[in-house]
């Protein structure tokens, strides 16, 4: 993040003919990199929602009863309707940033607070798919405790748990880093504003 001094440095070159392009990169470099961010958040979000409604699909052909197989229908249709809000959302957020789109803070404000929304997002898919997975392996486990080192078991309990904690734990760093950096483009847009 820049300091205002930057900024203000930045529009004194610029008001005087002078502006250097070294300092002028960096700014464009940002934006690049956010829209890069922005880029692989979006393919992140796809992603999540397959396997979270493919990973309920294939455990739902297992389920033990009638509740695991409502439950687990109930968080499929949670998933999709909730990714179906966020994508709405996401598209509202797009049509307003494109008429500020031309002031590189207003574009690094929209582009945090859209991580802050993919990160809420991936929560709730989150906790929703934790809802049905901690039901079904509930079940499942007492059935197949001494199977618990088989492959099946590998990839139906370890690998979604190591998973889901990874993807959690890099959401809370993108959700401080992100928090971070707002809050840093509130404070330079309200001095922009006053100055």
């Amino acid at each position: 993040m820049t300091v205002p001094d930057d900024w203000q440095r930045w529009r004194e070159a610029w008001q005087e003919g002078r502006a250097a392009t070294p300092a002028l990169d960096r700014p464009v470099e940002r934006v690049r990199r956010g829209r890069r961010t922005h880029a692989v958040t979006g393919a992140a979000e796809i992603a999540l929602v397959i396997v979270a409604v493919g990973g309920v699909a294939a455990a739902l052909r297992h389920a033990a009863d009638a509740v695991e197989t409502a439950l687990g229908l109930s968080v499929a249709v949670a998933v999709v309707v909730t990714w179906v809000l966020h994508v709405a959302a996401r598209r509202r957020e797009a049509r307003g940033a494109v008429a500020v789109a031309s002031e590189y803070v207003a574009v690094m404000r929209w582009l945090r607070r859209r991580q802050l929304r993919f990160v809420r997002f991936v929560w709730v898919v989150l906790a929703l798919e934790l809802v049905f997975l901690t039901w079904w392996w509930a079940g499942g486990i007492p059935v197949h405790r001494s199977e618990l080192g088989a492959p099946i078991a590998v990839f139906s309990l370890w690998i979604p748990v190591v998973a889901i904690a990874s993807f959690v734990a890099w959401t809370v760093r993108l959700h401080r880093q992100a928090t971070r950096e707002l809050r840093r483009l509130d404070r330079l847009q309200v001095e922009l504003d006053d100055g």
